[in-house]
């Protein structure tokens, strides 16, 4: 139980560290953790305009992961909320919900190749 307690404090903290690092500094970021679907290894709520979101992990399936891995996930979803911080600030001008719209089904590959593009530039930056 204290291997599953420690992982939750290390997701917890690379999802404030990543966080800041992202400019989500404004936002009100709950981490909560469950059983989640089969498939789902998280999963990002928020609330339109209020700027709070809740990111859901499924630690007994993250856990299985390398640190790496728990970071791109990490990431992932931090991202689900800069478009979400995007399409509430461009409401006025395109309609909420303009973002994700655009975004479509690509919105889960964004997420994924800006993950992986923003570790490798910190790893090169941090040398």
């Amino acid at each position: 139980m204290a291997t599953k307690k420690t992982n939750q404090r290390q997701l917890r903290k690379l999802v404030d560290l990543w966080a800041t690092r992202m400019g989500l500094t404004s936002w009100r970021i709950d981490v909560n953790f469950k059983t989640l679907p089969k498939n789902t290894l998280a999963h990002t709520i928020w609330a339109d305009g209020y700027q709070t979101g809740e990111i859901c992990i499924d630690d007994d399936k993250v856990s299985q992961l390398d640190n790496r891995s728990q970071e791109a996930i990490v990431i992932h979803e931090l991202f689900h909320l800069c478009l979400a911080h995007l399409d509430d600030t461009l409401s006025d001008y395109c309609g909420q919900g303009s973002v994700y719209k655009a975004a479509d089904k690509q919105c889960e590959i964004l997420c994924d190749a800006t993950a992986q593009m923003l570790q490798r530039a910190y790893r090169r930056k941090r040398g």
